[in-house]
């Protein structure tokens, strides 16, 4: 698959070079304390001066409070000690610790209660988050996490966290984010990811995600089971439509034992559209499950995910991406809790949503923007907005069907506006499919989106 994929790589090389990064220079000359700062020689007593009254009694020192903790977090513990301030600030979830949670068409409604315990000083304690949750289409079956996270600024800042999970699992995030689906769910009554059951524990060593280079090593064990999507309240049942989500994809019950690694190497900034910077940003992963601690799942699986942001002038850009995923290093198929799926906002939004499954998938993607001037009546809606003409062409199949993969590409092209708003991101979209066009809904989609395609 990753021979097949050399020509698109190969062309994505050759989009214009990136911007160099370049460190800020934080020394500023206001630090330096002036000369006339210095305490003058005649405010030095002579040693013949008669004797000093002793100073006043100091008062005790009040406990320290960093600058950096948490608004309106309580704090629990303040000490000090000759180190500083030791302790943790209870910064609780939501509103008093309760929150709306998501929703999704197996769980329904899943409102939690949660808190995060947040170290005075990351580097001396670890942060400890705590969350309860309940879900409405499975009160029986309560969601809970306890994560536990200790950073060791001294090498490198990295980052080892422990967790013990009874979650809801999709591996469609890249694509969709749980906010931007809960909107859709409750406003269209239309579910953009699937889910499967996750129990098990996971370990994982982080290094910083302030440096272009980084890695990511996690440990897991965990035991997964098929859910079954089941309807419930959302805003459409008040006009009528009470239908039926689309079925959600069974997996078998399983345990997987594994130990991942992932790359990312990051010259690129989209978090801001008006100083985004070009470059590249790059991620690749390999996975390796085995027959441990009761797994009955054994795979290799690989994943790669690169992105190029180029910067033509000051308004226009092009940007590029390509995405491969599936079984490497002699591995036949994956278990279908691992499989990729294509189709709808994030990947082919000119085709159904999620229409595409296997346990291999490749997906690339093209666009080009054009930074649009504000107006009279764009500024009361967008802060800045831009015009963006897009085209994605991706497929995936089982191990059945691996020949197919590159031979039946599905193509679609679509345009739109984007922009940010006071309350975020903010796109609206038409896209068309250009292929497979005897396939039923082969109309124009209009969709609305809450975040960038990439």
């Amino acid at each position: 698959m990753l021979r097949r994929a050399l020509p698109l790589l190969a062309w994505l090389a050759l989009v214009p070079g990136a911007l160099a990064a370049q460190e800020p220079d934080t020394t500023s000359a206001d630090s330096i304390a002036p000369a006339d700062s210095i305490a003058p020689a005649d405010s030095v007593a002579p040693r013949d001066s008669t004797r000093a009254l002793p100073p006043p009694e100091a008062p005790p020192p009040e406990p320290a409070v960093p600058a950096d903790s948490a608004a309106g977090a309580i704090p629990l513990v303040g000490i000090v000690e000759s180190g500083g301030a030791r302790g943790w600030d209870v910064e609780m979830h939501g509103v008093a610790g309760f929150d709306l949670g998501h929703l999704d068409r197996v769980d329904g409604w899943t409102p939690s209660f949660g808190l995060t315990l947040l170290s005075v000083r990351p580097n001396a304690l670890p942060t400890v988050d705590l969350t309860v949750g309940w879900r409405s289409n499975r009160p029986r079956r309560p969601s809970a996490r306890i994560a536990v996270s200790q950073i060791f600024a001294g090498a490198d800042r990295i980052t080892l966290s422990a967790e013990a999970y009874r979650a809801t699992h999709t591996t469609d995030g890249w694509k969709v984010g749980a906010r931007e689906n809960d909107f859709s769910v409750f406003l269209f009554r239309t579910d953009l990811r699937n889910y499967h059951e996750a129990n098990g524990v996971r370990l994982s060593a982080a290094s910083s995600d302030l440096r272009p280079v980084g890695a990511t090593l996690t440990l897991l064990a965990e035991q997964n089971r098929g859910l079954r999507q089941d309807g419930f309240f959302t805003a459409s049942t008040l006009l009528g439509d009470d239908e039926d989500f689309r079925p959600n994809p069974l997996v078998p019950d399983s345990r997987v034992t594994s130990a991942a690694v992932e790359a990312r190497l990051v010259t690129a900034s989209t978090q801001s559209p008006s100083l985004r910077v070009p470059g590249w940003n790059l991620s690749a992963e390999l996975e390796r499950a085995f027959d441990a601690l009761g797994a009955d799942v054994t795979f290799w699986r690989g994943r790669l995910d690169l992105r190029r942001y180029t910067r033509i002038t000051e308004r226009h850009w092009v940007n590029a991406r390509i995405r491969l995923e599936g079984p490497v290093l002699g591995t036949e198929e994956l278990p279908r809790q691992r499989f990729t799926f294509l189709g709808g906002p994030g990947s082919l939004p000119g085709f159904d949503t999620l229409v595409l499954g296997g346990d291999r998938g490749v997906l690339a993607s093209a666009e080009y923007t054009f930074g649009l001037p504000n107006t009279s009546w764009s500024t009361p809606v967008f802060l800045l907005w831009q015009l963006e003409v897009f085209s994605n062409a991706g497929n995936a199949v089982d191990a059945g069907e691996r020949a197919r993969l590159w031979d039946d590409l599905h193509w679609d092209a679509g345009l739109g506006v984007s922009g940010v708003t006071v309350l975020g991101n903010l796109g609206l979209y038409v896209a068309q499919r250009l292929s497979h066009m005897d396939e039923r809904h082969d109309g124009p989609r209009v969709f609305a989106r809450l975040a960038r395609a990439f």
